[in-house]
């Protein structure tokens, strides 16, 4: 869990700080506090919401990556 202090924008800030660490990482490379997964997560969680409002609000469950792509990411 990356934490965030409160500020302006979209989920109080968080946005916008973890926008701005992505492409920093995106540019420069080197250490992240983000996690490839967890922001894989997150996209895959917003889907299967979308896919559920979508078909009257059926649930849907958000496979796991595989053990060998998390242990990959795992620092």
């Amino acid at each position: 869990m990356v934490a965030v202090p409160e500020a302006e924008g979209g989920h109080g800030g968080a946005d916008r700080a973890l926008m701005t660490e992505f492409l920093r990482f995106a540019r420069e490379g080197g250490a992240t506090d983000t996690s490839p997964v967890a922001a894989r997560d997150a996209v895959a969680a917003a889907y299967h919401a979308t896919m559920s409002l979508r078909s009257g609000s059926v649930p849907g469950a958000v496979p796991p990556v595989s053990p060998e792509i998390s242990a990959y990411f795992t620092i």
